[in-house]
């Protein structure tokens, strides 16, 4: 069912997503704008007209999926990013290659992919494990890789009771499934896009949980110091009353606010 809301910064009536799928909403833009429901009234000579009613206030319903924080699309309004966050698949959206290897348990929930051959008229269903192994191949269907691909990409992010977690779609299938931040993050292409969920991830959590995070981004980077070998550069917060921290190789190397942090981690 289509969501259409008012944006409250200038009362627009605009289009949010459909049903759990607020993909014109960055989940910091929440409480810009408020739901409207359509309701119909009846004139007395029977005409019927539809408008709408919205909400006093913002409604945050769990289990919503958010669009990601495309750094490219920074200073975008609520209702108008135009394109489905969940098809979007440039830099930021993207996952290593390791990804398959590491969670192979994905290949149990298969997929299904439909190739079209419109020369014969053979329409064809196939199993999709998402990039992760090929279909149970027979006498008649034989199935190679042509340049293995990464079809597991970013899509939204999901709130619910206790944490922010990360959604990951299959782009040939279109199945999907979420992550605590730490399972999808060193899959992460681009810092940026990592950074941004790791701190939307922490402020989430702090919001709901009496308890620290463990939520933490950690990458290899060439040492600077002549020794073999690669340093490993990590990002976290130990608490809710603490500032951020980044070490290299075990060592604290800056403490302070998230942006300050966040730089120096990109410039590793």
């Amino acid at each position: 069912m289509s969501e259409y809301a008012k944006r409250l910064s200038d009362n627009a009536e605009i289009y949010v997503g459909s049903c759990e799928d607020v993909y014109q909403a960055r989940w910091s833009q929440r409480e810009d704008f408020v739901y409207g429901r359509c309701c119909c009234k009846e004139g007395d000579d029977g005409t019927q007209e539809y408008y709408y009613e919205y909400d006093s206030k913002p409604r945050i319903d769990l289990n919503t999926r958010w669009r990601l924080p495309f750094p490219d699309e920074d200073g975008t309004d609520v209702g108008d990013y135009g394109e489905n966050h969940a098809y979007r698949d440039n830099t930021y959206a993207r996952l290593t290659s390791d990804v398959l290897s590491e969670m192979q348990g994905l290949a149990q929930s298969k997929g299904l992919i439909q190739f079209r051959d419109d020369r014969s008229g053979l329409l064809v269903n196939v199993a999709c494990y998402h990039g992760i192994k090929l279909p149970e191949a027979n006498e008649d269907v034989k199935y190679f890789w042509n340049g293995r691909g990464v079809p597991l990409r970013l899509s939204a992010v999901k709130n619910t009771e206790k944490e922010l977690r990360i959604v990951v779609k299959c782009t040939c299938c279109r199945d999907a499934w979420s992550f605590p931040f730490n399972e999808i993050a060193p899959f992460i292409v681009h810092d940026e896009m990592a950074l941004r969920l790791l701190k939307d991830c922490q402020d989430y959590w702090e919001e709901k949980n009496d308890t620290p995070s463990n939520y933490e981004l950690s990458k290899k980077v060439n040492r600077t110091d002549g020794k073999p070998g690669l340093s490993t550069v990590s990002i976290f917060k130990l608490s809710e009353d603490s500032e951020w921290t980044v070490e290299v190789d075990g060592e604290e190397a800056v403490y302070g606010e998230f942006d300050l942090c966040s730089a120096f981690y990109k410039s590793k």
